[in-house]
């Protein structure tokens, strides 16, 4: 019996092209913005000074926003397609990131930061599942 588990069940085999691609292209991403999004609410508290509700607030924003975007990221990844959909959603990361660090002068521009991490998240997710809905091989899709 071995110590090491047998994970090799969980993983998808002979993963098309576009789908690898995107899957190595997702780990590295999330990743990153996981790590960010890690020290948002710090950030957000320490820094910038808000109080608990304050941050909550911030992200219902963020939430609010990326609710009422997904037809939108939709009807664009339908029309433009799903890489054009995603590489879409690149400059609204960046633009959060920079509203970020200039929110550190300026407090309220937190909030535009809100509104841009929600329209990224309108143009990535729905690029990104319909990548995975097209291209996955129906009995490895959840894996």
């Amino acid at each position: 019996m071995s110590v090491i588990p047998n994970f090799s069940g969980y993983f998808s085999k002979n993963v098309q092209k576009d789908v690898g691609e995107l899957y190595r292209a997702s780990a590295v991403s999330n990743f990153a913005v996981s790590l960010v999004a890690l020290f948002e609410p710090i950030f957000l508290y320490s820094v910038l000074h808000f109080s608990v509700p304050k941050v909550l607030l911030f992200m219902a924003v963020v939430y609010t926003v990326y609710i009422l975007g997904i037809p939108f990221g939709g009807k664009i990844a339908s029309r433009y397609g799903y890489r054009h959909s995603i590489a879409l959603s690149v400059p609204f990361q960046i633009f959060f990131w920079l509203a970020l660090l200039a929110s550190i002068n300026h407090p309220s521009l937190a909030f535009f930061a809100a509104v841009m991490y929600g329209v990224q998240k309108s143009f990535y997710w729905p690029g990104f599942h319909s990548v995975i809905a097209r291209y996955a091989q129906s009995g490895q899709v959840g894996r």
